[in-house]
């Protein structure tokens, strides 16, 4: 993936911006009654000897346990020279809780069309 590559994938709740990066509480499973927006978050490894800062997209596609897909985003990442370590998010939801239904379901990372990561939550 450029040369980078996904190490983790992680959800947490918030508003359309969604919270600072140390005010996130991760967590796969959310109260519909209490969930707005969930954010994921993708933190992507780079090799330290890159000689150029760029940005790669990430395809976002969110597809519920029955097999509809809810949302498909597109993930900017941009990637600065001499820079290691990523940590890129993006959300989807409403202003007001209950939007989300009950059920499962699974975020898939794409760049290129090629699946780099995955990751699942669950609304109860």
């Amino acid at each position: 993936m450029d040369g980078g590559s996904v190490v983790s994938v992680k959800f947490f709740e918030g508003g359309q911006s969604g919270p600072a990066l140390a005010q996130r509480s991760y967590r796969d499973a959310f109260s519909r009654n209490n969930t707005r927006f969930i954010h994921y978050e993708v933190t992507m490894e780079f090799p330290l000897n890159a000689t150029r800062t760029r940005t790669i997209e990430l395809q976002c596609v969110c597809v519920a346990s029955d097999g509809r897909e809810i949302f498909r985003l597109t993930l900017p990442c941009k990637v600065e020279q001499g820079y290691e370590v990523g940590i890129y998010s993006l959300g989807w939801g409403r202003e007001k809780t209950g939007g989300w239904e009950p059920g499962s379901y699974t975020v898939k990372f794409y760049f290129s069309d090629r699946e780099v990561a995955s990751g699942s939550f669950r609304v109860y």
